[in-house]
């Protein structure tokens, strides 16, 4: 039940799109979901949520059904809000 401020930041490299979800289960959205992101320069991305859960999961995607392409996620910092 605590309150956590998640920032991170994205470009995208060679596949188009990328998304950052925070939920209670990998690939869930209830807590953030960033929409799908394409951005060319990096961008920081703020969230501010409360845990629903002792486990609260990050995932990060790349948006692709190409092997080998990337999406670029960096400075992903989570605290206590």
């Amino acid at each position: 039940g605590e309150t956590y401020k998640m920032q991170a930041w994205y470009k995208k490299g060679t596949a188009a799109n990328g998304q950052i979800k925070v939920g209670s289960a990998a690939d869930d959205t209830s807590l953030f979901y960033s929409g799908v992101l394409s951005n060319d320069e990096w961008e920081q991305f703020s969230a501010v949520f409360k845990a629903a859960a002792n486990t609260t999961y990050v995932t990060l995607v790349n948006l692709t059904s190409t092997s080998g392409q990337t999406s670029f996620f960096d400075g992903i910092v989570i605290s206590n809000e």
